[in-house]
C-alpha cells in the first residue's frame, strides 16, 4: 500500500494494469520507458568512466531490456559499461563511448528474440522507417554486426 506522497511500487503498477489492461497502451509504455532513457544512460557513462583506470580509451555501454517472469507486463533496462564490445545479443542497445571527445555514438539495437527472427525471415516486408532494425538483426544473423565479427 503507497502512501498518498509515494509512488507505486512496480509491482503494485503493475498488477493494478494486469486488472486493468486496457488502460495501458504499448505506445504509453514505450513513452514512459524513453522519458528517462537518455538520463539513465548518461549516468551509466559517467559512473563507468570515472571507474575506468585507462581514462582514454574507448568503452561500450549496454542496455538490455528484461521482462519480468511473474509480472509479464514490467520490463526493466539495466545499464552497465565495459571495455570491450559486446557479443550481439537479443534485447540488447549498445553505445560506444569516446571518453576523449566526450561523444557517445549509437552503434545498433537488436529486438527481442521473435521479432529478430521474423526481420531476419521477412525483412522485406516492413516498411522503410524499420529497414536499419532490419539490417541489424541480418548482420547479427550473419556474424558481422560487432565491429571485431568484420575485422576477420
Amino acid at each position: 500500500m503507497t502512501v498518498d506522497n509515494e509512488k507505486p511500487t512496480v509491482g503494485e503498477e503493475a498488477y493494478k494494469r494486469l486488472l486493468n489492461p486496457e488502460k495501458q497502451e504499448v505506445g504509453e509504455t514505450s513513452s514512459e520507458m524513453n522519458k528517462t532513457f537518455e538520463e539513465e544512460l548518461m549516468t551509466c557513462v559517467k559512473d563507468y568512466q570515472s571507474s575506468r583506470l585507462e581514462e582514454n580509451a574507448p568503452f561500450y555501454v549496454v542496455v538490455l531490456h528484461k521482462k519480468e517472469r511473474i509480472m509479464k507486463n514490467v520490463i526493466r533496462r539495466y545499464f552497465f559499461g565495459r571495455e570491450t564490445e559486446p557479443t550481439p545479443d537479443y534485447d540488447q542497445v549498445v553505445f560506444k563511448v569516446d571518453p576523449k571527445t566526450q561523444q557517445v555514438d549509437f552503434k545498433w539495437v537488436i529486438p527481442d528474440i521473435e521479432t529478430y527472427h521474423d526481420m531476419v525471415l521477412n525483412g522485406h516486408l516492413y516498411p522503410k522507417d524499420k529497414q536499419m532494425l532490419v539490417d541489424f538483426c541480418k548482420r547479427m544473423n550473419n556474424d558481422t554486426l560487432a565491429d571485431y565479427q568484420r575485422q576477420s
